[in-house]
């Protein structure tokens, strides 16, 4: 709390996210806590919402809900939180959750709800997304997969009068330098390097712990096949590289190329309806330092016009994940 009040004191612009399960807290105390950070910051914070991946882990730290269910869970959640936000005499009762009188009062109410985030993509996690998200959040795919994603999930905000309201944000690394050769170059030594140390079979032994419905490049590239592949097998579409999924690096896919081709790629996923993105690399502030330099600035009046998402507007492209 002290860092963010720090941080909330000396910039306009940045905004937290904070990551959580529903789990972790009981709703009245996450709408508590949230609406004391929107006090300090000027309502800069973002909600990730997760509901983990993995069966055996959500059991390992003590959740056994299963995975239909979390998702269930998370809309219950989210239902008493607005519930709290937005009255101060709320009642509910629910499988998950139930409230008798409470909400938010006094100076406390006059905060906005965090910008929810979330992601998945299975059917009760399309679902939660399209009630309660203002950003639903994938990994990277094939365009024309993701479009699918988005209208799929674009029909179901329909059904709660939001089809307007619910944007969508693209995780997604970026290997970039001057020419194209660079960055492949860089993108074959991260795979190399990976080989030699037995990353892949690391790789493919936690994803057996996944949950999460795979990805079409994913269930393409199964790492049981014996023989060993090349790095540039996994270009899955022209600068898409899907190679850090295989080596079990997350998300999976990063941008492979030259500048000018990166940011070809992102105008054309921004053109099939994708407004935030989540860019990262490795070694982060290296690469972070050359999306600001080098990427960031081809944006500049998108970003420039970048509010929360209301009438329209879309928030900027994050560096990693910022």
């Amino acid at each position: 709390m002290d860092r963010v009040l720090a941080l909330a004191r000396e910039t306009r612009k940045l905004r937290f996210v904070t990551a959580f399960q529903p789990y972790h807290f009981s709703p009245y105390a996450a709408v508590q806590m949230a609406a004391t950070y929107q006090r300090a910051s000027g309502n800069r914070l973002v909600w990730n919402i997760i509901n983990g991946g993995s069966e055996v882990v959500q059991k390992q730290v003590g959740d056994f809900v299963p995975h239909d269910d979390r998702y269930l869970r998370a809309t219950e959640f989210m239902d008493v939180v607005r519930g709290y936000w937005n009255n101060p005499d709320f009642h509910y009762h629910g499988k998950y959750y139930q409230a008798e009188g409470g909400g938010l009062k006094g100076p406390l109410a006059k905060a906005e709800l965090p910008l929810i985030c979330t992601a998945g993509s299975s059917e009760p996690a399309r679902e939660f997304g399209a009630k309660h998200a203002d950003y639903y959040l994938m990994r990277a795919e094939r365009p024309h997969e993701v479009a699918e994603l988005i209208a799929d999930v674009r029909r179901r905000a329909r059904a709660y009068g939001r089809e307007d309201a619910i944007r969508f944000g693209l995780s997604i690394d970026v290997i970039t330098r001057e020419t194209d050769e660079e960055a492949r170059a860089e993108a074959k030594r991260f795979f190399d390097e990976a080989e030699a140390r037995g990353a892949t079979k690391a790789a493919a032994a936690h994803a057996g712990l996944r949950s999460a419905r795979k990805l079409g490049y994913e269930t393409e590239f199964r790492r049981e096949e014996p023989a060993q592949r090349q790095y540039d097998e996994f270009f899955i579409h022209p600068n898409v590289w899907a190679g850090f999924g295989y080596i079990g690096i997350p998300p999976g896919c990063a941008l492979v190329g030259s500048y000018t081709d990166v940011v070809a790629r992102i105008r054309e996923y921004h053109a099939i309806g994708i407004d935030l993105f989540f860019l990262a690399g490795y070694p982060h502030l290296e690469e972070a330092y050359r999306i600001g330099e080098h990427i960031l600035p081809h944006f500049r009046a998108e970003r420039a016009a970048a509010s929360r998402p209301e009438a329209g507007a879309a928030l900027p492209l994050a560096a990693n994940g910022g």
